[in-house]
């Protein structure tokens, strides 16, 4: 949904758990991206029952390997809270020359 709308996964968790508001211009393009008006994003209009949003299917062609399957699992096993803590962990992570794939392996 987070592409589809053209935001990060973590803005979108906080719009879902009302611990921020889009700005005006991120709200009308949410609004055009969906398909829907102002008012219907904002639950001041009914949305029509018709209205549906194309997700694209996620490939399942792609085997991951067993530890990667794991992260997955142990992330959508996880509340929002969870989640963004996860994914703030893994970025610090990420960002850590030494961790990263041709760096050498440091200890923490």
């Amino acid at each position: 949904m987070a592409q589809i709308l053209g935001t990060t996964k973590q803005a979108l968790s906080r719009y879902e758990r009302d611990e921020r508001s889009p700005k005006l211009p991120a709200a009308a393009h949410f609004a055009q991206a969906l398909g829907i008006t102002l008012e219907q994003l904002a639950g001041i209009s009914p949305l029509d029952e018709s209205i549906a949003v194309s997700i694209p299917p996620a490939d399942t062609s792609v085997q991951l390997p067993s530890d990667e399957r794991q992260l997955i699992d142990i992330y959508r096993s996880l509340n929002h809270h969870g989640r963004d803590l996860l994914l703030t962990t893994a970025q610090s992570y990420a960002s850590n020359t030494a961790l990263q794939k041709n760096g050498t392996e440091a200890a923490i």
